[in-house]
C-alpha cells in the first residue's frame, strides 16, 4: 500500500485535461440532450440546440434569481422544472442576505465531487486502491429537511456520497444527527468516533478542522495529534487554506492541501497541483466574461442579459485576464454565482474575486468568531498567528 504523497506524485494527465476542446462540447451536448424535456428545457429550446453558439442564442445569462422560480417548483413537488434527473437532495449556500440559495443535487452533482477527490490520486478511480488508511468527512452542520429531501451545504453531502462510493470503503463521517443541537456535545462525539482510527486525510473546513483537533486533544488526552494519526498527510477544503496551512502543520506535521473550486458550493475544479484549480471539463460547460466589460455593463447601467459581452471559452481566455466565471451542469445553465477568476494557462485558473465584494462577509464573520475561539484555546505563540497571517485578517482584529 502505498501513502497519499506517493500517489500524488504520480498521477498521470487524465484524458479530459488532455482534450479540453473536444470534452468541453461534448459534455455541453450531453447536458443540453438529458434536460431538454424539463420546463427550462422547454422554455429555452433546448431541442433546437445543436453547437455551443446556438446555445448561447437560445439560453441566456442568469443568477440565482433568474432560477429560483424554477427551484421552489421543484421544492413543492415538480420534479422536472429545472433538470430530469431526480434530485436526491440540495446543495444549500447563504450569502449576504442570509436567505438560503437551493441548487438541486443530483447524481451528475455527487459524481462532480466524488470524481474532483478521487482525481487528486488517479485518472482511474479504482487506482485509490493502492493507498492505504481512512478518511474524515462530514464534520460540517448536521442536514435538514428542505421539501422532502436532506439540504446541506457540500462538504455535508459530500461526505454521504464518498461513504456510499464502493471503490473507497475507507470513509468515516461522525454519525451527527439535527437532534444533537449543542455543539460541544456534536463534537465530542465526533472526536470519540474518530481519535482511535487511521485517519489519513480530511476533507472539511479548515476553520471547523482546527476546532475539531483541539477537542481531539482534550478527548484522548494526547498532546501531539500526530501519534494518533502518524500517517496523515492532505487536507482537501473548499476555501483558501492559506491563512491556516502553518498552524495545521504545526499540529499535523508536513501536509498537503488541495482545493475544491465550488461555485455557489457546486464542485466545478479541484486542484491538482500548485498551479491554480483544475475544472471539471467533463462535468461542467464554462464560459468566461471579461472582468472589464462586466464593470463597464456595471457604469453603463446595463444588464447581464442584455448586454454584449465577448464571452471566451476554455480555449480562448487568455492568460492572465480576470473573467466573470459562468457555469453551465445540470440544472445551472449559463449561471453567474459571483466568482471571478485570473486564467493562470490553458488548464488552470485562480479563483480571485465576487463581483460584489460584500457577498463573502457572512463567511467571513464566521470564520472570525472561531478563530477567536481557536486563538483562545491556544497558548503557542505561532498557533495564533492563524489569525493575522492575510491582510483581512489584519484590518478585522486591529493588528
Amino acid at each position: 500500500m502505498s501513502s497519499i504523497l506517493n500517489v500524488l506524485q504520480c498521477v498521470d494527465e487524465p484524458a479530459w485535461m488532455k482534450s479540453p476542446v473536444e470534452t468541453q462540447e461534448k459534455i455541453l451536448e450531453d447536458i443540453v440532450h438529458r434536460n431538454r424535456n424539463t420546463r427550462f428545457g422547454r422554455e429555452y429550446l433546448f431541442r433546437e440546440i445543436r453547437s455551443t453558439e446556438d446555445y448561447r442564442k437560445c439560453v441566456p445569462l442568469s443568477m440565482y434569481c433568474d432560477i429560483e422560480p424554477y427551484v421552489q417548483r421543484m421544492v413543492y413537488g415538480e420534479k422536472d422544472a429545472l433538470v430530469m434527473e431526480q434530485a436526491t437532495a440540495w446543495i444549500e449556500s447563504v450569502r449576504l442576505d442570509r436567505k438560503s440559495r437551493l441548487i438541486p443535487y443530483t447524481q451528475d452533482m455527487a459524481g462532480g465531487f466524488r470524481d474532483a477527490y478521487l482525481r487528486l490520486f488517479a485518472s482511474r478511480t479504482e487506482d485509490w486502491a493502492y493507498v492505504s488508511g481512512k478518511v474524515i468527512a462530514g464534520l460540517e452542520h448536521p442536514i435538514h429537511m428542505v421539501g422532502g429531501n436532506p439540504a446541506g451545504d457540500i462538504l455535508a453531502l459530500g461526505s454521504s456520497t464518498l461513504r456510499s462510493t464502493p471503490v473507497l470503503g475507507k470513509v468515516i463521517t461522525p454519525r451527527l444527527t439535527e437532534s444533537d443541537a449543542d455543539w460541544e456535545k456534536r463534537w465530542k462525539k465526533a472526536a470519540q468516533q474518530v481519535s482511535r482510527q487511521n485517519v489519513i486525510s480530511a476533507i472539511v473546513d479548515p476553520v471547523l478542522f482546527l476546532k475539531f483537533l483541539r477537542m481531539i486533544q482534550s478527548n484522548s488526552g494526547v498532546a501531539d495529534i500526530r501519534q494518533l494519526w502518524p500517517d496523515f498527510s492532505l487536507v482537501m477544503t473548499t476555501v483558501n487554506t492559506r491563512p491556516f496551512e502553518n498552524v495545521l502543520q504545526s499540529l499535523l506535521g508536513h501536509v498537503e492541501f488541495r482545493r475544491l473550486f465550488c461555485t455557489d458550493e457546486v464542485v466545478v475544479a479541484v486542484q491538482l497541483d500548485e498551479k491554480g484549480v483544475v475544472p471539471l471539463l467533463d462535468h461542467c460547460y464554462l464560459e468566461f466574461i471579461p472582468l472589464k466589460q462586466w464593470r463597464d455593463m456595471e457604469l453603463e447601467g446595463g444588464t447581464y442579459r442584455e448586454y454584449g459581452f465577448d464571452i471566451e471559452t476554455i480555449d480562448t481566455a487568455v492568460s492572465g485576464e480576470e473573467y466573470v466565471l459562468v457555469v453551465t451542469t445540470s440544472g445551472l445553465y449559463r449561471y453567474i454565482s459571483g466568482d471571478i477568476v485570473t486564467m493562470v494557462d490553458s488548464l488552470h485558473m485562480e479563483p480571485t474575486g465576487f463581483i460584489d465584494e460584500w457577498a463573502v462577509l457572512p463567511e467571513l464573520a464566521q470564520q472570525i468568531v472561531l478563530l477567536r475561539e481557536v486563538a483562545r484555546d491556544t497558548s503557542r505563540t505561532e498557533h495564533q498567528l492563524v489569525a493575522v497571517e492575510s491582510e483581512p485578517m489584519r484590518f478585522l482584529f486591529k493588528i
